[in-house]
């Protein structure tokens, strides 16, 4: 295995980075990618507004067709 002597001295500058073999940068980028929790929160939110959306659409759809889907398609604790 090939090993890369980097010195103390390094710092993650642009040209610092893109001196690094393409498979170190890569897995740099997956790091970064991965890692990003407030894009992953601010999508998971948009993703719990949308399914919110859609549920309380379907559930006035089912009650608009009759009490078999509605009975049988229910969004939420029975009353």
């Amino acid at each position: 295995m090939a090993t890369i002597d980097i010195p103390d001295s390094w710092t993650p500058t642009a040209e610092n980075l893109y001196a690094l073999p393409k498979p170190l940068r890569r897995y740099i980028h997956d790091l970064q990618t991965n890692v990003d929790s407030v894009e992953t929160m601010r999508e998971n939110f948009r993703l719990w507004q949308e399914n919110a959306a859609l549920r309380k659409k379907l559930a006035g759809t089912f009650n608009e067709t009759g009490p078999f889907f509605a009975d049988h398609f229910t969004f939420g604790p029975k009353s």
